[in-house]
């Protein structure tokens, strides 16, 4: 995904743009496991050609219409993206996203529903893929256990509380006990580094744009904001 490109698009380069795969955002960014920069990086530099020999090099190659072909001869079935109707910046990252993973044989059906529909379909696991915004917090904490605790999914069917995905990792499970346990900061850092790892080999989900939030403030009286 070309994220510079869709980034400009909706947002006019209006906000800051900052992108990484193991979703440590901008005011977050020193949990971020200095080791670990170059891989974030290039797990979402856009590349199409590389995508497709990553996919030639297990099988699966484009036919003459320009459709993915599994190494079983099939073509990879189609499957839906869905976001909230209305919500424009959503609707239009849709569009850009099956456009340009159509360019690598992929056929994705962007869809657009009510906010109930959406959220319902996270909650009980019924949807194929979807766009869904992440709960920040002063720390990576909130955003980890939000999207990858045990205690915040359900089966296929029930209702998850934030854990949409239905991804689970016991070593994840671990660092957000050791997380939540002590006070010391160097051990705290070290947990999430540990989690950043992991998301970075398994990539559960897929970080798209920054969720911009708009503010306002003066300057006469109070200075110091942060960047």
């Amino acid at each position: 995904l070309d994220r510079n490109f869709m980034f400009k698009s909706i947002y006019f380069d209006s906000y800051k743009s900052y992108y990484n795969s193991t979703f440590i955002t901008y005011p977050l960014r020193s949990w971020m496991d200095p080791t670990l920069t170059d891989l974030a990086s290039s797990l979402i530099t856009y590349n199409p050609q590389k995508a497709q020999d990553l996919l030639a090099s297990i099988g699966f190659k484009k036919n003459e219409q320009g459709l993915l072909i599994g190494p079983d001869g099939r073509v990879v079935p189609s499957f839906t993206l869905s976001a909230v109707a209305g919500w424009t910046d959503w609707n239009q990252a849709e569009s850009i996203i099956a456009q340009e993973l159509k360019e690598i044989g992929l056929q994705v059906n962007a869809v657009q529903q009510s906010f109930g529909q959406w959220y319902s379909s996270l909650q009980t696991g019924t949807f194929d893929s979807a766009i869904m915004y992440m709960n920040v917090g002063t720390n990576p904490y909130e955003a980890y256990y939000t999207m990858f605790s045990p205690s915040q999914t359900a089966p296929v069917g029930q209702v998850a509380s934030s854990n949409f995905s239905r991804y689970t990792n016991p070593l994840i499970t671990d660092a957000l006990k050791v997380f939540n346990s002590t006070s010391d900061s160097r051990l705290q850092k070290q947990a999430m580094y540990t989690i950043e790892r992991i998301v970075l080999d398994d990539m559960p989900a897929v970080v798209l744009l920054p969720g911009p939030i708009d503010d306002v403030y003066q300057t006469s009286t109070l200075a110091g904001f942060p960047d």
